[in-house]
């Protein structure tokens, strides 16, 4: 498994990820995917 940094012009691929595991009810207590800027700014 490799790991990567996140940024902007990988963010798009990372958000989908993060969208499938909302779908699922079970990953997080998050109900949406953050935008680009709310992600950049928690990290």
């Amino acid at each position: 498994m490799d790991f990567i940094k996140v940024n902007k012009e990988n963010y798009n691929q990372i958000a989908a990820i993060y969208r499938e595991g909302l779908a699922t009810n079970m990953s997080t207590f998050e109900t949406k995917v953050p935008d680009w800027k709310t992600w950049k700014k928690s990290t």
